[in-house]
């Protein structure tokens, strides 16, 4: 008796992951379907998650810009360079000034205010190459002086546009 039971919860188990997947499936493809008049979505994530749903991993499907999107942006390992780092109880704030004093100066360069535990960072920029980091930093040393014992260059993924 309890062998059948045992094999009822099982036979109940499988069936009902496998429709968990393939309804997963049928989501994930339903939301990157484009439809006249409407947005579209991109779902990007690790492809071991796609592969445990079920559906076609990242690898197979084309990488290619969400058309129609003039502000989206590829993705690319690069250099940023960070001029703020700390973990004390004040780092937010500090960091968000940082941030604020630097945009007010580079309004055109982009900054990223970062938390990783227990740090506060920010860092600034997207360049391809290390050389042009380097160029950049040294502008950044004869504007803003005071941030030049802080500053590094990291590698880090940028943002690029997508070029047309």
């Amino acid at each position: 008796m309890r062998s059948k039971f045992f094999w009822g919860i099982a036979f109940f188990c499988c069936f009902s992951v496998m429709g968990l997947k393939v309804e997963a499936q049928n989501i994930i493809s339903d939301l990157e379907t484009s439809k006249d008049g409407e947005g579209t979505v991109r779902i990007v994530c690790d492809p071991k998650i796609t592969e445990l749903l079920g559906t076609p991993t990242a690898s197979s499907r084309p990488s290619e810009p969400v058309p129609g999107d003039e502000n989206s942006a590829a993705r690319f390992v690069g250099y940023r360079i960070q001029i703020y780092m700390d973990n004390s109880t004040k780092a937010k704030n500090e960091a968000i000034r940082i941030e604020g004093l630097f945009n007010e100066t580079f309004p055109d360069i982009g900054t990223y205010v970062r938390y990783n535990a227990p740090n506060w960072k920010v860092l600034v920029g997207d360049f391809r190459t290390r050389e042009e980091a380097v160029v950049f930093e040294e502008t950044i040393r004869n504007s803003l002086p005071e941030f030049g014992k802080e500053m590094y260059i990291i590698p880090s993924r940028i943002n690029l546009p997508v070029q047309k």
